[in-house]
């Protein structure tokens, strides 16, 4: 656990040292590369994260998808995520640790979601994912076999990522370079 706190404290300091310029230019190559995708093409609805401090910038990302998608986001309550669809950008409302999320009462089951957009402050190219170390998103992709991909800029990427039998890997990782196509064994 202390390696992974180690990855999260350097990795959080590099990508919080990308310039505003660098985080909007890398964001949109990024939302591009995410719309050229088979998966996001080929999804109807999409669970996304409302992006938060020096993430990828995912709320472009969700606007221009409300028109053609069903889009959704996840609430913390009780120490876990809960799913709510959205309407509009006007549905979210500081939450937990000011992060967005929907002002909305009812819960959307799991298993209607096609395709889940994943933060995290490492990625590694086999899919392995660090997150902020509450475990929240792995408790959540734990209960689903929906298509996961990580957005992330290139500099959170890394060879491995130490995991034990709780972390999710994704299908995919998307960043400002690319789509990475990843072997989950």
């Amino acid at each position: 656990m202390k390696e992974k706190s180690l990855l999260r404290k350097r990795f959080l300091e590099i990508r919080n040292s990308l310039s505003p310029a660098e985080k909007s230019s890398f964001s949109t190559k990024i939302k591009q590369n995410l719309f050229n995708s088979e998966e996001f093409k080929s999804a109807n609805s999409i669970l996304f994260y409302a992006s938060f401090r020096s993430e990828v910038e995912t709320l472009p990302i969700i606007k221009e998808t409300l028109a053609k998608k069903r889009c959704f986001l996840p609430k913390v309550s009780a120490n876990e995520l809960k799913i709510f669809e959205i309407q509009g950008l006007s549905d979210i409302i500081p939450g937990y640790y000011g992060i967005l999320e929907p002002n909305a009462e009812t819960e959307t089951e799991l298993n209607q979601i096609e395709l889940i957009i994943v933060p995290g402050l490492v990625f590694s190219r086999d899919g392995g994912r660090i997150g902020y170390g509450k475990g929240f998103y792995d408790r959540l992709l734990m209960k689903t076999d929906s298509i996961k991909i990580g957005l992330c800029f290139s500099c959170q990427l890394t060879e491995e990522t130490p995991r034990n039998e709780q972390d999710q890997r994704m299908n995919r990782i998307i960043t400002e370079d690319g789509v990475i196509y990843c072997t989950i064994e």
